[in-house]
């Protein structure tokens, strides 16, 4: 198969795939937005949230993003399995301190693009942090990080073992099914996630998180 039939036949599946978890973590974030701008009480919730956020700095985001992204999946994925995960413990710290990474990362991305771009939801300058961070952030440091440390644990945290998939599989042809993966969910996501005053953006992304790291679980084990 070429090149090219391949891409749309992992497009489509991928498309497939995640379209509707997709829709419903996007449902649930247009929510929250539509909330925060037209129900006052609701605003004044989100505010409160958003000052913990100013004032815990990036203790909040790593904190609150191991939680979202790697207490709550290992929770779902624990009850699940029934009990019959290998090594809990192990995969409970991976998790935890993969996430904690994360948030801090995902924190500094998103003050940076408000340094650069400002911080408002004008639509060029949500244009502009949804372009930097699908299609500059994600293929060139996100997706791939994301997809080495899943695979690391996927291969029971062996490098030999890691090392045997990748010579199964290409390493783009992994990179590649995420990024298709990532752009069904979060393409609409950050830019839903942007119309929001930058304080609030990190909750909302660890909302979508929670759910999108079920899906990266998923995809990368297949």
């Amino acid at each position: 198969m070429s090149a090219r039939p391949r891409i749309t036949s992992m497009l489509k599946q991928s498309f497939k795939e995640n379209f509707r978890p997709g829709l419903l973590l996007q449902s649930i974030a247009l929510a929250i937005v539509l909330l925060y701008y037209f129900w006052p009480s609701f605003q004044l919730q989100l505010e409160a949230l958003g000052r913990w956020k100013s004032e815990g700095g990036v203790l909040f985001s790593a904190i609150s993003t191991a939680l979202f992204g790697g207490v709550f999946p290992f929770v779902v994925i624990w009850f699940g399995e029934k009990g019959r995960l290998k090594h809990p413990l192990r995969l409970l710290a991976f998790y935890v301190l993969f996430w904690l990474w994360k948030g801090v990362e995902v924190d500094f991305m998103y003050r940076a693009q408000a340094w650069l771009y400002g911080d408002s939801n004008d639509w060029m300058v949500v244009l502009k942090k949804v372009v930097t961070d699908q299609f500059v952030y994600c293929p060139l440091w996100a997706v791939p990080t994301m997809m080495v440390f899943y695979l690391w644990k996927d291969s029971d945290f062996r490098f030999s073992v890691m090392k045997q998939k990748f010579s199964e599989d290409s390493f783009i042809r992994r990179i590649l099914r995420v990024l298709l993966s990532n752009l069904v969910v979060w393409l609409p996501a950050v830019t839903i996630i942007y119309q929001l005053p930058l304080v609030l953006q990190l909750p909302l992304f660890n909302i979508v998180l929670a759910f999108w790291t079920l899906i990266l679980n998923s995809v990368s084990q297949k």
